[in-house]
């Protein structure tokens, strides 16, 4: 699929309305980070889920509702600036919910196989198709009588009674590839492909047979949803469409007026629907008592819902103004009221399991309901969740809350990890993260060790590679059953189950040492070797295997860029290699013959690739809309080209004559028309973000262009940008300008940095250089003193090592959530680091001075506190895998011999 937002409405580049969005697994692990505009559907972020881990089914969370890909993100409303979405993946998790009532049990197994056993007509038998899962099974999904497994290929194979599901024969030509998801009920199943169709199978009294409705699921479906006995599919145009048992909600019909649409998301339990719409308003249909008569809570349920979510009886809908309605069976979580008084306002967060929910409020403290055993009831730890919580991880059944004093607190299922008394001495303090998967939990520590507990097959048990994880570890990331941990000396080590991440085993020969660089995207690692080979791992689709062109980077590579879900080598002959997903860059066939030489750099977006040439040309390629098709600007891009700066889904060029040529979607910069003037000579150097970009002149003006709220419209600090600006660096969502009195002007998202009011005192004057991460500044000044501002946990708080800053500093460099400062106390020609981040992937950063000697790099975030230091051979130029390690995410530094930027 193409990775695509699907906009309902173009943004007015001049209006407010961008969201910075975190999208997080049920432990807290950062899965990947940006902002969009409100107007932007929900489509996009599924699929960057889906990408960290393919075909697997998932879910998002906003607390403890589930959303929906058709959702407009202005459900969010116009006050919140920031945002956590939560992501659930499971292999068959039709198969926990009530209404599986069968006797037989399908496992998948590390080596992709499946095995079966129990009531053989059940589905316990699977010898009729057991040489299709043998290997590659990615998926089993269950009904109460049978299985469907869905393979890497995107085929489905299925076994068990056939009234049930068992028997796909009449479908099975629409079953052969594309599947990406499949959903089952009591006894059918419905899968989504790619192409937007949907396929049914199975007991047509449950939603197997969905001809009454097949006119309607030919194309555009973004979301299928069900109940025990019936489906509801979301589509593009923002209607639903729903069929089977018309008691459990297959039947619509007493309010099809309010489904024609708007409808951002569906959200179905055992009997009933509830439907989340543009405006706010919330409708339900189905079983009455499961929540599909929401009566009760109708007055609350008008406007203002900006989540909805179900257990398997009842719903809950948390509103604008930080208040939570819930309704349907009480013992289920339909009855709050027990904690009423404290879902009045100021939740921030919900965080759910299969049985409960965990709100976390402004004052730091921690309301929890529904299922005891889940860990509803919090109060055998109420009095160390009163305040303080900073963070809190669910696995299925249990929940862990991190505070700010260092501490983790644990409750619920202590099979699921609710007991962490064999590790609570490693407790106490020290935890700066929590990651949970499904049965386990990984605490990272300050001091770089890692503890576990839970479930061992989960990836609780770490005692086969406890040597390793002692110390030196400066970042966990977990899959839902695995967990993967990068050490300072380059190597990875890895545990928990070998299908999910777990076993590196493929490739650990080659993750020993000689380490340089590890780019990822949302589902593939890509690691460069100091011999130039390249060494891949993760998801096939998204680059993780790279046989295809292993011949091509065994040696000579000097660059890796990515897009969401492609990889592109630059090599030292020219040359460019391309893989991974083909409609995200990863196939480059198109222009191959472009590619064979000359190419000095790759620049990529979220979906298309730009390579900048010897000759002064570029070629794109991947996503037509993110960039990666410029014929409509390709005369401009023949010759003359000296620098391509990108934003998510956007390209920038600046010419040789100091004219910009820019292409791509239009709200993220791709548009430059209402400042086309400007930019028509005299640009110097040009500046991106996620969503906006920003030219200096040779007259010292900026001009600036894209999403408003990314910094786009700098109309507040016009007359502060009108001449003498020397540099300008961004973070994600905003700009900082340095003019040549030594004064700093920002402007953009405020936290992000574009507010630097806190410090305007220290930025009148003497800053000689600015830099950003995703979402903090840091200035250097002339008497070698730094100044930070922004996102504390992304380095704008400095305070930690604030001693270290006053005096002496020659660089700063930012990579995602941190920052490295380079003294002058050292003899290092160019020092790089690679360092733990709130990002599953790796990031680094470099710096470099080819007149300086550089020193020690010191490092600050809100969860790391180490630095790594290497020493070059006296190289008097930058190698450009250093020179990419910086530039790939959001940097924007200049150093005094190399311009370096996103």
């Amino acid at each position: 699929m193409a990775a695509t937002a699907v906009i309902r409405k173009a943004p007015d580049q001049k209006a407010e309305g961008m969201l910075h969005i975190s999208l997080v697994g049920v432990g807290g692990d950062k899965i990947a980070e940006g902002t969009w505009h409100r107007s932007c559907k929900m489509r996009e972020l599924f699929r960057i889920a889906r990408r960290s881990k393919p075909r697997l089914q998932i879910q998002l969370l906003y607390g403890s509702s589930k959303l929906n890909s058709q959702m407009s993100l202005d459900f969010l409303g116009q006050d919140l600036e920031c945002v956590s979405f939560t992501v659930c993946f499971s292999k068959a998790a039709k198969k926990v919910q009530p209404f599986s009532l069968g006797t037989a049990f399908a496992a998948i197994k590390d080596d992709g196989s499946v095995v079966t056993w129990g009531d053989a007509a059940h589905g316990g038998d699977s010898s009729s198709v057991a040489d299709s899962l043998q290997e590659g099974v990615v998926q089993v999904a269950g009904t109460s009588n049978a299985f469907a497994a869905v393979r890497e290929d995107g085929s489905v194979v299925t076994w068990g009674k056939a009234a049930y599901g068992g028997d796909s024969s009449w479908v099975a030509d629409k079953l052969q590839d594309g599947v990406v998801q499949i959903a089952g009920n009591y006894g059918a199943s419905a899968a989504a492909k790619e192409d937007g169709s949907v396929v049914t199978w199975g007991g047509a009294g449950c939603g197997g047979d969905s001809s009454s409705v097949a006119d309607k699921v030919q194309e555009g479906v973004v979301q299928v949803a069900g109940t025990s006995n019936a489906f509801a599919a979301v589509k593009d145009d923002g209607s639903a469409v729903t069929w089977g048992n018309a008691a459990c909600g297959g039947d619509s019909s007493s309010v099809a007026d309010k489904l024609q649409e708007g409808v951002v998301k569906v959200a179905g339990n055992y009997g009933a629907f509830a439907a989340v719409k543009e405006n706010g308003s919330v409708v339900t249909w189905g079983n009455a008592a499961h929540g599909g008569d929401s009566s009760s809570v109708a007055g609350r349920l008008q406007d203002g819902v900006v989540q909805v979510a179900g257990t398997s009886n009842a719903f809950a809908a948390v509103r604008e103004d930080g208040s939570v309605v819930t309704w349907g069976k009480a013992a289920y979580g339909g009855d709050s009221s027990w904690v009423a008084d404290k879902l009045q306002d100021g939740v921030v967060q919900i965080a759910g399991n299969y049985g409960a929910s965990a709100a976390v409020e402004e004052d730091g403290s921690v309301v929890t309901w529904g299922g005891a055993g889940c860990g509803g009831d919090s109060s055998s730890v109420a009095d160390k969740v009163q305040e303080g919580v900073v963070q809190v991880a669910g696995t299925s059944n249990a929940f862990a809350a991190v505070k700010d004093d260092g501490s983790a607190v644990t409750w619920g299922n202590a099979a699921c990890g609710g007991d962490s008394s064999s590790v609570a001495d490693k407790l106490q303090e020290g935890v700066v993260k929590v990651a949970g998967n499904y049965g386990a939990f990984a605490a990272v520590k300050e001091n770089g060790s890692v503890v576990t507990w839970g479930d061992a097959a989960h990836g609780g048990d770490s005692s086969s590679v406890a040597g390793r994880l002692q110390d030196g570890v400066v970042q966990v990331a977990g899959t839902s059953n695995a967990f993967a941990a990068v050490r300072e000396d380059g190597s990875v080590v890895t545990w928990g189950k070998a299908a999910y991440g777990g076993d590196s085993s493929w490739v650990a020969d080659k993750l020993q040492d000689g380490v340089v660089q590890i780019a990822g995207n949302y589902g593939a690692s890509a690691a460069v070797k100091e011999d130039g080979s390249v060494v891949t791992w993760g998801g096939a689709g998204c680059g993780g295997d790279s046989s295809s062109v292993a011949d091509k980077v065994q040696e000579g590579v000097v660059q890796v860029a990515g897009t969401s879900n492609a990889f592109a080598a630059v090599k030292d002959d020219g040359s460019a290699v391309t893989w991974g997903n083909a409609a995200c860059g990863g196939d480059s066939s198109s222009v191959a013959d472009k590619l064979q030489e000359g190419v000095v750099k790759v620049a990529g977006n979220y979906g298309a690739f730009a390579a900048v040439k010897e000759n002064g040309s570029v070629v794109t390629w991947g996503n037509a809309a993110h960039g990666g098709d410029s014929s409509s600007v390709a005369g401009r891009l023949q010759d003359g080209v000296v620098q391509v700066a990108g934003t998510s889904n956007a390209f920038a060029a600046v010419r040789e004559d100091g004219s910009v040529v820019t292409w791509g979607k239009a709200a993220y910069g791709g548009d430059s028309s209402w400042v086309a003037d400007k930019l028509q000579d005299g640009v110097v150097q040009i500046a991106g973000n996620y969503g906006a970009s920003a030219a200096v002149k040779e007259d010292g003006s900026v001009v600036t262009w894209g999403g408003a709220g990314c910094g786009g419209d700098s109309s507040s600090v016009a007359d502060k940008v009108q001449e003498g600006v020397v540099q300008v660096a961004g973070t994600s969502n905003a700009f900082a300008a340095v003019k040549d009195d030594g004064s700093v002007v920002t402007w953009g998202n405020a936290a992000c940095g574009g507010d630097s009011s806190s410090v305007a005192d220290k930025l009148q004057e003497g800053v000689v250089k600015v830099s950003g991460s995703y979402g903090a500044f840091a200035a250097v000044k002339e008497d070698g003193s730094v100044v930070t501002w922004g996102n504390a946990a992304h380095g704008g708080d400095s305070s930690s090592v604030a001693g270290r800053l006053q005096e002496g500093v020659v660089q700063v460099a930012g990579n995602w959530n941190a920052f490295a400062a380079v003294k002058e106390d050292g003899k290092t020609r160019y020092s790089c680091f690679q360092t733990s981040l709130q990002d599953p992937q790796r990031q680094g950063a470099c710096g470099f001075r080819r007149a300086c000697v550089l020193g020690w790099i010191h490092s600050w975030s809100a969860s790391v506190r180490k630095g790594r230091r290497q020493k070059s051979d006296g190289c008097s130029i930058m190698p450009r895998w250093c020179e990419q390690m910086l530039g790939k995410f959001h940097v924007g530094v200049a150093c005094e011999d190399v311009e370096l930027g996103v």
